[in-house]
Formats: C-alpha cells, structure tokens, sequence
C-alpha cells in the first residue's frame, strides 16, 4: 500500500504492507519542496518543475511496483476546504445546489477551475447543520496524474488532509493547527470534525478570529487553553515550521496539550520495525490516516 501527503511545503509518503488487521510500515519518508515554488502560480511551467522534481526525489527512493495504486491527501496549500452552515429546514435534495451557488458568489469561474465536493457534518448548532466543502483546482489533478504518470504510478484516491486525521484522532477533543500567514485552526470532538478557523498565537496567548462550525465549543476550548484551566487534555497536531514564538507557546502547554501519536489505530495494529524511528510520527499523521481508510 503506498499513500504521500503534501502538506507543511513537503511531500511525505508511506509505503505498508496490509496483513488482515495488521499494517506493516516498510518506508516512511519526507522530501521538502523548494521555497521557490512559493514564487510561481499553480499554473505555470515554473510550478510544475519544482513540483514534479519533488515527487520524482521522492518516489525514486521507494521501492513499489510498476502501476502501483497510490492513494494522496493534501494539505490547505493545495486544496480548499470550507466549514458552511446550512439551515436544517434545507432539504438535502437542494443542498448541493444552494453550496454551489453561494461558492460561485464569491469566485464566478469556480466549477470551470475546480472540482467541489461535499460532506455532511454529524453534528448541529443552533439552527445550522454543517457541511464541509473541499475545492480542489483541475490544476492539482493535471499535476498529480502527470507526476504519477511519470513513476509508473495510479493515483486511485484524493481527499485533504483534515479527513484524513479524523480517522487517527481519538475521541478526546482534538485540535490541528496548520501555519500559514494567520495560523488555521481545525476542531475535532468525538472524533469528527467540527470546525475550522483562523488564530494568532501571540503572548502565549490564542486570539481567535473567525471560526466556522461548532463557535460555542471553540471559545470554551480556547479559554480552557489560555487560562490554563487543567479540568482535561487536548490532543493537538502542528508542525515544526512555526514561528519560534508559536513553537514556546506549544512547549509552555505541555500540562494542556498532549500530542497526537498517529501510530495507536482505531483499526489496525501497526508494525513500526523501520529504521527512521527517530522521526515525530505526528508529522506523518495524515499518512496513518489515509492508509487505514
């Protein structure tokens, strides 16, 4: 089975061996993608070097067979994904159209540029239920086919990133916060999804300002993290690439946070007899995911 994330500006990739309920890990490996990729728009010949050069790195490190199935999440970098509130009194026979046409208010060309899928929330507030709209640009899927073509490989399988970690986390409220120019924030409780945002971390303190989903749940979260109020632990997920300032903040709630390990399965037993054992799994945790769909 092999499985790659693009998330955190790296591809990562996975490659195991299913055995009934057991997952063998054989490889576990992270390739970095030039900064300067940052530089080029997603459409550009520029883009697609440095792209494709990353993936090529990668996958001619892993041992796989020829046209093997390769199943790929990515991170907010390269897909889209919105938390709407929907009326409940909305049937679900016009619910998809009513989504489209509230995405296409805010960017006209959206069903000519990008593939929208939705999935329905388990969870209510107020007098909204919740959908989560994931946007992935026809560019991401032209990249991936002819980078895949190129290794010999068939993508089989495409969702983001914060899908993937609901099936790892358990069902202690979790919290995934992504850097970016505000640093995102994603809520899961039960073990689903129940909102997304956008947070500053600044004085060892978070200021929330904007969230999309389950908002009462979100600020209680919140107060309990800045008042370091200890009535329960958090599971949290963030990479390493934050600014020093976010990275004090993570070590100082040590008492509060307690980090995700990817490795405990809701439903496999996971061998992990591979030599990087050195590496933060927390980082692969979508890669855990996304195999054990």
């Amino acid at each position: 089975m092999l499985a790659a994330s693009f998330s955190d500006g790296s591809i990562n990739c996975i490659n195991a061996i299913k055995e009934k309920n057991s997952l063998k890990i054989i490889e576990l490996k992270s390739e970095k993608i030039s900064n300067e990729i940052k530089n080029y728009p997603l459409d550009s010949k520029e883009y697609k070097h440095f792209f494709s050069e990353t993936f090529n790195k990668m996958f001619s490190t892993i041992n796989y067979n020829q046209n093997e199935n390769i199943s790929i999440c990515m991170d907010s970098d390269w897909i889209e994904t919105k938390v709407l509130p929907v009326d409940t009194k909305i049937d679900n026979s016009v619910k998809k159209k009513y989504l489209l046409w509230y995405l296409n208010q805010r960017n006209s060309n959206l069903i000519q540029e990008s593939k929208v899928f939705f999935k329905n929330l388990n969870f209510i507030h107020g007098k909204n239920s919740f959908v989560l709209c994931t946007i992935v640009p026809k560019t991401i899927f032209d990249l991936l086919k002819f980078c895949s073509a190129n290794n010999f490989l068939r993508p089989v399988f495409l969702e983001p990133s914060i899908i993937s970690i609901e099936r790892v986390i358990s069902k202690n409220t979790t919290i995934f916060f992504s850097n970016s120019q505000f640093t995102k924030i994603y809520l899961y409780d039960k073990g689903v999804i129940i909102g997304e945002g956008e947070c500053k971390i600044k004085s060892n303190l978070i200021d929330l300002i904007f969230f999309s989903g389950d908002i009462d749940k979100a600020k209680n979260i919140i107060n309990k993290i800045n008042e370091n109020i200890l009535d329960e632990k958090f599971d949290v997920l963030h990479s390493n690439d934050f600014p020093k300032e976010s990275l004090k903040f993570f070590n100082l709630k040590k008492k509060i946070f307690s980090k995700l390990n990817p490795s405990i399965s809701k439903s496999f037993t996971i061998d992990l007899s591979i030599r990087n054992k050195k590496n933060d799994l927390s980082i692969f945790s979508e890669l855990f995911g996304l195999i054990s769909r």
